[in-house]
C-alpha cells in the first residue's frame, strides 16, 4: 500500500465519525478539541450513528437552528458554514426488520449493530481523499468497540481514533457542551450529606482533551472484494483471521484467565463475559460457514 505523506488535516474531505447515546455533548466537545488544538483538524463533515433516543436529543440539543449547541459552537469559533452536519447525517440503527432501535438490548441487536456500524465506516474508507477521525466516547460500550474495531479492519494511514476527556466537574454536565470563548458560570450538583449542593463552577477552568488511540491497521489483510463489497462484520473478521498466523486462544473460566500466544491475562468478570461471548460467536459462525461450504 502506498504511504500517504499528507497529514489528516491536509485532506480536502475530513470526516468526524462518532457513535452517540444520550449525551450528545461528546460531539461538540470532540469538535472543540479537534479544532482548537495545537494542530487543528477541522472536519468538513460530521456523521453519527445512534438510536432513536440519541437522534432525538441530537436534533433538539445540537441541530436546532436557533438554540442548537452545534450551531452555537460554530458561531463562537468562526466555523459557520465550514462543517456540514445536517439532520440526515444522523444514522439510526435498525433491527432485522428495518425498524429503528430505541436501544441495543439483545444479542441479535448487537450483531446487527456491528454489521451496520462497520458497513457505515467502510463506506467512508472507500474515498481515498477522505481522512477519518473516529471518536469512541459516546453510545453503548459495544457501539464504541465496533467503531474502533471497524477502523482497525478498514482504516488507512490518514485515519485516526480517539476518546474525548473532560475535566470531572464538567463531564456529563447537562449544560456543558464545549468551552466557550467567554467564560460562563454553571452549577455542578453534588451530594453533601442528605442535601444537594449546587456548587458554582466557571467554564474558564474546563479542560477538554483528545486521547488518541493507536490501532493496528489490518486493511492489507482484507480481500479486495470485502474492501469494496457488502461484507458483514463477521465476514471481515474471518477474512483477516485467515491471513494471520495461527495462535491458540484459551479461556479458563474457573480462574478467570485468558491465554493467547503464551501470554496469560487475568480478566475481570465483565471482561471474561465479553471475551467468552466473542469466542462463542466466532465458533458459531465458523460452524455455520463450514456447513454452508459443504452444501455448495
Amino acid at each position: 500500500m502506498q504511504s500517504s505523506q499528507r497529514e489528516p488535516r491536509e485532506f480536502e474531505r475530513r470526516v468526524l465519525l462518532a457513535v452517540a447515546g444520550t449525551t450528545p455533548q461528546i460531539l461538540t466537545e470532540t469538535l472543540y478539541a479537534l479544532s482548537q488544538g495545537a494542530r487543528p483538524f477541522v472536519p468538513t463533515e460530521v456523521h453519527v450513528v445512534t438510536t432513536t433516543e440519541g437522534a432525538h436529543r441530537i436534533r433538539l440539543q445540537l441541530l436546532d437552528q436557533t438554540k442548537g449547541k452545534f450551531h452555537e459552537f460554530c458561531r463562537d469559533y468562526g466555523l459557520t458554514g465550514q462543517i456540514a452536519f445536517p439532520p440526515e447525517n444522523v444514522k439510526i440503527l435498525t433491527d432485522l426488520s428495518g425498524r429503528h432501535l430505541q436501544d441495543i438490548v439483545s444479542p441479535e441487536d448487537n450483531e446487527n449493530a456491528a454489521d451496520q456500524i462497520v458497513a457505515w465506516l467502510r463506506s467512508f474508507t472507500q474515498d481515498p481523499e477522505c481522512a477519518i477521525h473516529a471518536c469512541l466516547a459516546g453510545g453503548r460500550k459495544t457501539m464504541g468497540f465496533y467503531l474502533g474495531y471497524g477502523l482497525s479492519l478498514y482504516g488507512r494511514e490518514q485515519d485516526r481514533l480517539s476518546h474525548v476527556l473532560v475535566s470531572p466537574e464538567f463531564e456529563g454536565h447537562r449544560e456543558f457542551f464545549y468551552k466557550p470563548p467567554t467564560s460562563q458560570t454553571l452549577y455542578a450538583r453534588s451530594m453533601v450529606g442528605a442535601l444537594v449542593d449546587e456548587r458554582p463552577v466557571t467554564t474558564e477552568d474546563a479542560k477538554i482533551w483528545l486521547a488518541e488511540i493507536p490501532f493496528v491497521r489490518l486493511r492489507d489483510g482484507m480481500p479486495s472484494e470485502l474492501l469494496a463489497g457488502k461484507a458483514s462484520y463477521t465476514d471481515a473478521v474471518l477474512a483477516v483471521q485467515q491471513n494471520l498466523p495461527s495462535n491458540t486462544l484459551k479461556i479458563d473460566i474457573t480462574n478467570r484467565q485468558l491465554t493467547c500466544g503464551g501470554v496469560d491475562v487475568k480478566l475481570a468478570p465483565r471482561e471474561l463475559a465479553f471475551y467468552s461471548w466473542h469466542v462463542q460467536r466466532s465458533i458459531r459462525w465458523e460452524i455455520k460457514a463450514g456447513s454452508a461450504g459443504r452444501t455448495r
